[in-house]
Parts: structure tokens; C-alpha cells; sequence
């Protein structure tokens, strides 16, 4: 099995192809950890080697989730993946909603606020996945 991770994309500069390239030919198994879901998109669709599993968090599910604002909460808040397993092309990701919290900023053109770190129907998590050779 190889294991890879990726830069973050807000604080970092990640470099898909420079990850990817250092992967040996054949069909061994590709693990990538990602902080960010959303890179699980060019990873994907990146056509020389493949990514087999890709574990990510950073969206601790959401902070605050109601289920009757799903479609609302999020095209809001740009979420393309919130919570759960997920199949892009050939590859499968795992998104963790993970242990901790985020606090939130607002800076507006009339005031600025900041709430304290919390959490709404998104439980933290411990995942334990286990990996099987394919027969």
C-alpha cells in the first residue's frame, strides 16, 4: 500500500501531480489523506496513476446541520461533499465530520462578529476503517 497527503488548499499550496508522480506503476493501493474533501476532484479525474481511498475531515460535517435546510444549508455554505463516504470516478473518499470545532468570523462591510467554536446535530467522531485485500 502507498500512502500519500496532500497541502492544504487554504494555507498551503498542494501539488497534484507532484504527489501522484512519485507513485510506482501496477495496481498497488493508493491511500491519500487530504484535509480538504474537495481535492478528491482532480485527484480523481487525474488520469496517470489513481487514487484508490482518500480520507478528509475539514468540515466537521457541517458545525450546524438541519436536515430541512439541507439543499439551502449547502449551496450556502459551498459544500460539494459534507459527511460520509462518497465514490468520484474511480476513487472513494471518506469524509470524517473528526473531533473538533471551528469557531466562526463574519467580517461585513457595517460589523464584524466571531461565535465561539460549536457544534449542531454534527457529532465528533474517531473512525477505525479497516482495509482488505481484494480477492
Amino acid at each position: 500500500i502507498w500512502l500519500s497527503g496532500l497541502d492544504d488548499i487554504k494555507y498551503g499550496r498542494p501539488n497534484i501531480p507532484q504527489t501522484l508522480s512519485g507513485l510506482p506503476d501496477g495496481d498497488i493501493p493508493h491511500l491519500m489523506l487530504s484535509h480538504h474533501p474537495i481535492t478528491v476532484d482532480p485527484v480523481a479525474y487525474y488520469a496517470e496513476k489513481q487514487t484508490h481511498l482518500m480520507l478528509s475531515g475539514h468540515t466537521h460535517a457541517g458545525h450546524l446541520y438541519f436536515p430541512f435546510l439541507n439543499p439551502f444549508y449547502r449551496s450556502f455554505f459551498k459544500l460539494k461533499y459534507r459527511y460520509g463516504r462518497y465514490r468520484v470516478k474511480n476513487t472513494e473518499l471518506y469524509l470524517t465530520s473528526g473531533l473538533g470545532s471551528a469557531a466562526v468570523y463574519y467580517y461585513g462591510k457595517d460589523f464584524s462578529m466571531a461565535c465561539p467554536r460549536f457544534r449542531f446535530n454534527t457529532w465528533p467522531e474517531i473512525v477505525e476503517i479497516t482495509l482488505k485485500a481484494a480477492v
